[in-house]
């Protein structure tokens, strides 16, 4: 961090490190550097600024995602990224409500469009999978969390209190359960066509 004045400079990787880690100073730094201009930009491609104020959040959820992957990895500047994100969300968002109408295409070049898009249909994937996964009951989720986390079929029947063929029959029912319910969500169609 560079101080010039009163105001402190970050590099990309500590915008990204103080997104990851929650930094209070560094969010408040990028809200206050990015926000105006994706504000600016939605504000002139029909939006408004509530508009612009859910979509600079649904960024930061992307970029706090983008933040915890490990294999991630920032190949241009943050602000260009920040604001390919949120064009991208916003034009999405556009296309969703059928007003069509001049949607602008001033986005970055095409491999930083490429990667954006990847990144917001596995956000989106990631989102629709939370959603229903939460809907699952407790015994459910907690029986997945353990084997995600690599728990034996073994070691989850002893803390379920049964047996380890208990645990797998379970396992098997609770995981097409999730997957049954994500099929069924129209916006998973959307997600694989």
């Amino acid at each position: 961090m560079i101080k010039s004045g009163s105001r402190a400079t970050y590099t990309d990787a500590e915008l990204m490190a103080g997104i990851q880690s929650q930094d209070r100073a560094v969010l408040r730094h990028i809200y206050r550097q990015h926000y105006p201009l994706l504000r600016a930009w939605i504000t002139r491609n029909q939006g408004d600024a509530e508009a612009a104020r859910d979509i600079f959040q649904e960024t930061m959820m992307v970029m706090f995602e983008k933040a915890h992957s490990p294999d991630f990895q920032l190949s241009h500047t943050f602000q260009s990224y920040l604001m390919g994100v949120g064009k991208n969300l916003w034009l999405m968002q556009l296309r969703r409500r059928r007003q069509t109408g001049t949607v602008p295409v001033d986005l970055p070049g095409p491999d930083l469009g490429a990667t954006i898009a990847q990144d917001l249909q596995q956000h989106d994937r990631y989102t629709l999978y939370r959603a229903h996964f939460a809907r699952l009951g407790d015994t459910c989720q907690q029986v997945l969390r353990w084997f995600l986390d690599g728990v034996s079929l073994r070691e989850i029947g002893q803390r379920l209190n049964t047996t380890e063929a208990y645990a797998k029959k379970r396992k098997f029912l609770c995981q097409k359960q999730l997957i049954e319910s994500i099929e069924a969500d129209p916006r998973y169609r959307e997600l694989t066509e």
